[in-house]
């Protein structure tokens, strides 16, 4: 066998935290936020016209494998991502290229789904009291239209489709909590 089931970087991915320079209440692992990624991309695929088992899997492996670089850096925040050049030490965190490889509509998309699930996150972290990270939900809210405004060729009814999922995770995560 040429590469274990389960690399080693494979599992680290499941015990390195996210949010390293935002106080949080709950923890989040790399891996945990790369499944509901995944998860988030598959239920955007149909509004892409993405229902073919060929371009669903390129799209569901690039959402998991999307953040495999962290497995050697740790987390790092997104504001520090433009000045920190990752993976420069020739270890391929992600052999099949996955992530990587994929065409520039998958990665958009893997990107939406991103930020997606950070505002999930931090909906869900408002809700339980954290009241230090608004100003960061409403930074995201704003990355999301901006990156829906970079693509035109898009259908509108992604935006309508990302905002409505925003409001229900307002409602939704409000429910879990009172």
């Amino acid at each position: 066998m040429k590469e274990p089931l389960l690399s080693e970087l494979d599992e680290r991915l499941s015990t390195i935290k996210r949010w390293g320079i935002v106080r949080t209440i709950q923890q989040q692992s790399v891996a945990e936020h790369c499944f509901n990624v995944q998860r988030i991309c598959m239920r955007l695929a149909p509004l892409f016209h993405i229902t073919e088992s060929v371009n669903l899997h390129a799209l569901s492996m690039a959402a998991l494998h999307h953040d495999n670089k962290e497995s050697l850096t740790g987390d790092i925040p997104s504001t520090a991502k433009g000045y920190v050049g990752v993976g420069e030490n020739g270890v391929d965190t992600d052999p099949r290229g996955w992530y990587t490889r994929a065409d520039d509509q998958i990665k958009a998309i893997v990107k939406l789904a991103d930020m997606l699930e950070m505002y999930h996150f931090m909906a869900t972290e408002m809700k339980m009291g954290n009241r230090y990270i608004r100003n960061h939900k409403v930074r995201m809210q704003r990355a999301i239209d901006k990156h829906i405004a970079k693509h035109p060729e898009w259908p509108e009814t992604i935006h309508q489709t990302c905002r409505a999922w925003m409001a229900w995770v307002e409602l939704s995560v409000s429910e879990t909590f009172e």
